[in-house]
């Protein structure tokens, strides 16, 4: 028996797809191996094309205040940057005939993939950003220094690179190196001290070599491992093919590094009206699942990043 498909049923359809869009999307966020949830925050930006922010904002010390001086202001724009909104979009065709003969289930898996597909299209855009940034006028890390550090248009020089393959040696390096990251007076920011609030992010090709750099108790035939949980440690599965020798070191103790800027968050919309003139024509529903976003870093000092391009 066909089941009449009036507006009502099609609206009740649409909310029961939109759960399972959401569903996935959550439970692709939280699944480990995935990297944008740790490291970025998410930023609405509705009503607006693209946002500014302030970069490279570290942890402002305070002054004590005397009797025969006056205050010193910090100038938190010196130096910003503006993150354009861009588009995404999935459209899908929902058969007539299968929504008729109570087969809307089939659809269920369908839309729980397609928030799963809105989560790994953010972690690409992250990786496009992360092994993109080591060049041009949107730079992120830096092997040969930037002085373009927050609150003065000239200050201490600031290194966030290297082009060497991980190992225990070049981790290290990049470790004292972020905790070595100072404010333009030369503060100590403290980044890369917490365990809970330091990254380690390598490919699957690093796997076994990371896990037992910051994993193992005893290495080299029983010598305590100095730096067993020193860090949290992410296989990232976008690391792979041409990006396989990356690797990155982030802290996210006073704020995550990067943002999540949604304009339009991730949504699921579907066509509810059976006399809608494409539906008549085609025989089909429309829906889509639509984005309007961006990703970016915003706080460079705050992350560390090698190309591997080079040996070990």
């Amino acid at each position: 028996m066909s089941l009449i498909l009036s507006q009502g049923y099609l609206n009740g359809l649409s909310k029961g797809y939109s759960r399972k869009f959401g569903n996935g999307l959550a439970a692709a966020q939280a699944a480990g191996g995935m990297l944008v949830s740790l490291v970025c925050d998410p930023e609405n930006s509705e009503g607006f094309a693209n946002m500014q922010y302030d970069i490279d904002t570290g942890v402002l010390l305070l002054e004590e205040i005397t009797d025969t001086g006056m205050q010193r202001a910090q100038n938190l724009d010196s130096i910003s940057k503006t993150v354009d909104n861009k588009e995404f979009s999935r459209l899908i065709m929902l058969h007539r005939a299968k929504l008729e003969r109570r087969q809307a289930q089939v659809y269920n898996r369908q839309f729980t993939g397609a928030g799963k597909a809105v989560a790994l299209t953010q972690e690409k855009l992250l990786r496009s950003r992360l092994t993109g940034g080591f060049s041009g006028t949107n730079q992120i890390f830096y092997a040969s220094g930037s002085d373009a550090k927050k609150g003065s248009a000239k200050s201490e020089t600031f290194y966030n690179a290297m082009t060497k393959k991980f190992s225990t040696a070049n981790f290290d390096s990049a470790l004292e190196t972020l905790q070595s990251q100072s404010d333009t007076e030369k503060n100590p920011l403290g980044y890369g001290t917490s365990p809970e609030n330091t990254i380690l992010v390598v490919g699957p090709k690093y796997r076994k070599t990371a896990q037992k750099c910051v994993g193992a108790t005893r290495v080299d035939g029983g010598d305590d491992n100095v730096n067993a949980g020193i860090c949290k440690l992410v296989v990232w599965g976008q690391l792979v093919g041409d990006y396989a020798h990356h690797w990155f070191l982030f802290d996210t103790s006073v704020e995550k590094p990067g943002v999540v800027q949604n304009e339009v968050a991730p949504a699921f919309y579907m066509q509810t009206n059976p006399q809608d003139g494409t539906v008549m024509q085609t025989n089909r529903y429309m829906s889509q699942i639509y984005w309007r976003g961006n990703i970016d870093i915003i706080n460079r000092q705050a992350c560390y990043g090698s190309t591997g391009a080079d040996a070990a």
